[in-house]
């Protein structure tokens, strides 16, 4: 309630947002319990359901017509108060459901997205005709949905008529202005949608505006899809007693507010903007003229809230279909708005009215805002790709390319697509290839200083120093804290429900605290305490938002000015808090004189001696020496900082990856139940066999391996792989490489290429059955070669136990909240599904 915004005028019942935002403060406790009994008993007060109708007449329309007029519904509120709680409520049990196609009522997806869909679709179809059937539907039924018919029914409607108010019950619709409003008619209109898709058809759907773009190579089938399509719409809408308006959708198409024609020709949307214009510039001039000395200021911004609002409207879905010829109408839209915005003569030109008001020219304005559309939606609408996804798509058009030119962002970069290739970078001529091209400020982020971004030399001297952490011997001695982890992550499974689980989330704390437990001795029990802090940062450091995703951007493709900046890959509270716990840890051991032979015993070890060394038989050389000739021994101080930093990257890189993965599998077994049998009759067998569930009872679980590096194959944790050539290097097609140079290794392009993995997108563990040939390089989850993942092997004896112990107990089916197909999230630099996935788990008996 103190987000309410004031200055707007109140409902019915006169209570306006400054009143209510006073009285918090004294009747937090009373309003609070008002709205929880209002959510218990389903009942929506009657004083808040009445809506006061202000009618204005619409610009240039006659006064005796209904539809002349605009209404505007002045509601409580306290009522959309009410109403803001019971949509997060409808948001988080059936936001993540609606279909992909709807963009009204759904947070993030505007009428730009909508409009850039319809012409995505038509754009990157590859049919010789593309039609787009547009529906308008009106008239909303008010029994839609049994948790919000009491919000529904017994609703009021005051219109003022000649000095006194009209009162009558509303039978239809929502009001204007309601909260709830446009979810409930997205959940109603989902059912369209989804009619459409289950006949092969694409729907796009804003508010009441519904597009069924049709992909055909004749006519005729033009013809026999749309027929399909008129057909179940008419169907559906007598169902649901709605009527379609078929003379708002002629041959020039309006949708979400944009025209366009056939062709996708935008010229009618620049000569219906410049037609809008006039009444806009006439209100401008009304206002300006009734106030006497109206500011400079003040003019610049009626321009901008009623001109350039228009000017501007949907830009990221037109700019780009229009022409030389339309670009003229637009700007002589805006020509004609500026002259009443600067009072200038009409012989000033268009560049000195740009300049006197202020305002950039409106091409510019809208290839601006169109561009940083495409950068904060990844250069799609609802359906755009990913990174990744736009490699794989660049490796395809070149089938017969083993090196395909790629821009990433505005830096060059050359795409590795050829498994031998890969292999020659990553393995046989690693020495030209060495660094990850992460150029670190060690003044300003010392502690972004670690083995992934670490160069040259110092990457070998410190990788081989901390390799020995991770050998068989130290990996089969962890196991005994592994089971009492695996035997809490059961509790915790048990405690929280097994309906309708997020298992992501359980098995994200699973991985905290074996990770904490052995590498670094901690008791993190987040298993027990989901809301702990430790918890809560791990989170948020894979909290991916917008502003992450430029840093990374900006870190990745200009390194020199992000190392004069000190731009760092981490979040300064997250990294406070992690090097803290750190800090704190290695204090009490130093002091108690405490040693467990893990990783934290390792880097102190280090820091005990000074530095570490590396010997190499050239001084440019940054690979291990071969033959005997002359060494030469470089050492590399450690520091406290550098210590903790390599400590902070190893507990923080794997916490999101490993319940990615294991959460993936789970996911795929609940799809594949006769392979889910198969598993577990393994686990079974050869718990008997060994005794317990054990180092070497896990290791031995062949089939469980195969489906948990299949999956890893389906969604690699590292999406991409960056090197940077150190050495000038020839490929064998005679392709020279410079020092400096990026190159690009596409992992989720080559685990989902068809000639490396026929029919790539079905879930089969036989491809890596052990008597299976595997292509050196064309299996790339933790990389490959000297900076492959130094912690492959942990992470795998983790998710394989982890795994197994969860199988044993129960058996693993998809619950139908789960929205499928499953969608990859397009903000996160991990391979992540965008919607969560909810498992139901049937116990098995003893």
């Amino acid at each position: 309630m103190g987000s309410l915004r004031t200055g707007r005028a109140p409902g019915f019942d006169r209570v306006d947002a400054g009143v209510v935002k006073m009285c918090t403060g004294v009747l937090t406790q009373f309003i609070h319990q008002l709205m929880v009994d209002c959510l218990r008993s389903g009942y929506f007060p009657s004083a808040w359901k009445i809506a006061r109708v202000c009618a204005f007449l619409k610009a240039g329309r006659p006064v005796d017509l209904p539809g002349s007029y605009r209404m505007i519904s002045l509601l409580s509120v306290l009522g959309k108060t009410l109403e803001q709680l019971i949509l997060a409520r409808l948001q988080f049990a059936l936001g993540s459901g609606l279909h992909p196609g709807q963009f009204g009522g759904v947070p993030g997806r505007s009428k730009s997205h909508a409009a850039r869909e319809i012409a995505d679709l038509a754009t990157n179809s590859t049919s010789r005709y593309v039609v787009a059937i547009f529906f308008i539907s009106r008239h909303l039924d008010n029994d839609i949905c049994a948790l919000v018919s009491n919000y529904l029914n017994d609703r009021r409607v005051i219109l003022p008529e000649y000095g006194r108010d009209c009162e009558r019950q509303a039978e239809m619709g929502i009001p204007q202005g309601s909260v709830l409003g446009p979810f409930l008619w997205s959940l109603l209109f989902d059912g369209a949608l989804r009619k459409l898709v289950s006949a092969g058809l694409n729907a796009v759907a804003y508010v009441d505006g519904l597009a069924v773009v049709i992909h055909a190579n004749t006519k005729a089938g033009i013809e026999a899809q749309g027929r399909t399509a008129v057909a179940g719409l008419t169907g559906w809408c007598r169902r649901v007693k709605l009527s379609l308006a078929p003379e708002k959708a002629p041959p020039v198409v309006t949708y979400s507010g944009v025209k366009m024609s056939t062709g996708l020709k935008f010229g009618a949307n620049a000569r219906y903007t410049r037609e809008k214009i006039p009444a806009r510039v006439a209100v401008v001039r009304a206002m300006c003229g009734a106030a006497w000395g109206v500011s400079y200021r003040s003019r610049q911004i009626y321009y901008s809230a009623l001109c350039q609002s228009v000017l501007l409207y949907a830009a990221p879905a037109w700019v780009r279909g229009l022409r030389a010829a339309d670009w003229a109408i637009a700007l002589s839209a805006q020509r004609t708005a500026l002259l009443a915005v600067t009072q200038a003569f009409r012989t000033t030109s268009t560049d000195a009215l740009q300049v006197i008001a202020g305002r950039p020219p409106l091409d510019l304005q809208a290839r601006a805002l169109s561009a940083a559309w495409e950068v904060a939606n990844g250069g799609q609408s609802s359906r755009r790709r990913t990174e990744v996804q736009r490699l794989k798509e660049v490796c395809d058009q070149f089938p017969d390319e083993k090196v395909v030119g790629f821009y990433e962002f505005i830096r060059p970069a050359l795409v590795i697509k050829d498994a031998e290739y890969v292999e020659a970078v990553l393995i046989k001529d690693f020495p030209h290839f060495v660094d990850h091209g992460f150029d670190i400020n060690e003044t300003t982020n010392p502690l972004d200083v670690n083995l992934f971004t670490m160069t040259g030399k110092r990457w070998r001297a410190y990788r081989n120093k901390l390799s020995p952490i991770f050998t068989t011997v130290k990996l089969k001695s962890m196991y005994g804290l592994m089971t009492d982890i695996a035997n809490n992550l059961m509790k915790a499974i048990d405690r929280e429900k097994t309906e309708c689980l997020e298992l992501k989330d359980v098995l994200g704390r699973f991985s905290m605290d074996v990770i904490g437990s052995f590498a670094f001795g901690m008791d993190a029990n987040t298993l027990a305490d989901p809301e702990s802090k430790f918890r809560k940062m791990g989170k948020k450091t894979f909290d991916f938002n917008f502003k992450q995703f430029l840093k990374f951007m900006f870190i990745s493709n200009f390194p020199e000015f992000s190392k004069k900046y000190g731009q760092s890959f981490s979040r300064k509270d997250v990294q406070h808090y992690f090097v803290n716990v750190i800090k704190d840890t290695i204090d009490y051991r130093v002091e108690k004189k405490v040693r467990r032979n893990d990783f934290l015993d390792l880097m102190l070890q280090l820091r005990e001696k000074g530095s570490v060394e590396i010997t190499t038989k050239d001084p440019s050389d940054d690979y291990p020496a071969i033959s005997n000739e002359t060494y030469t021994t470089d050492k590399f101080e450690v520091t406290d900082d550098l210590m903790v930093g390599q400590a902070f990257v190893f507990l923080t890189a794997g916490f999101e990856a490993t319940a990615i993965i294991m959460n993936m599998t789970f996911y795929q077994l609940s799809k594949n139940p006769g392979i889910q049998e198969r598993v577990r009759e393994e686990i079974n067998e050869k718990v008997r066999e060994y005794g317990s569930l054990s180092f070497d009872s896990v290791k031995d679980m062949t089939y469980l391996d195969m489906c948990l590096k299949e999956t890893m194959r389906m969604y690699p944790p590292a999406q991409v792989l960056f090197r940077t050539c150190t050495k000038e290097y020839t490929f064998s097609n005679g392709l020279v490489v410079k020092p400096g140079e990026k190159l690009i290794i596409p992992v989720f392009a080559i685990h989902r290429s068809g000639e490396y993995y026929p029919d790539p997108m079905r879930f089969d563990p036989e491809r890596f059955g052990p008597d299976v040939f595997q292509r050196p390089c064309t299996f790339l989850p933790f990389g490959e070669g000297p900076r492959g993942c130094i912690a492959m092997r942990f992470a795998i004896q983790q998710m394989k136990f982890g795994l197994a112990k969860a199988l044993m107990s129960y058996k693993i089916k998809v619950n139908p909240k789960t929205k499928e197909p499953i969608e990859l999230n397009k903000k996160s630099l991990v391979t992540t599904t965008k919607y969560p996935i909810y498992i139901d788990l049937e116990v098995i008996s003893s």
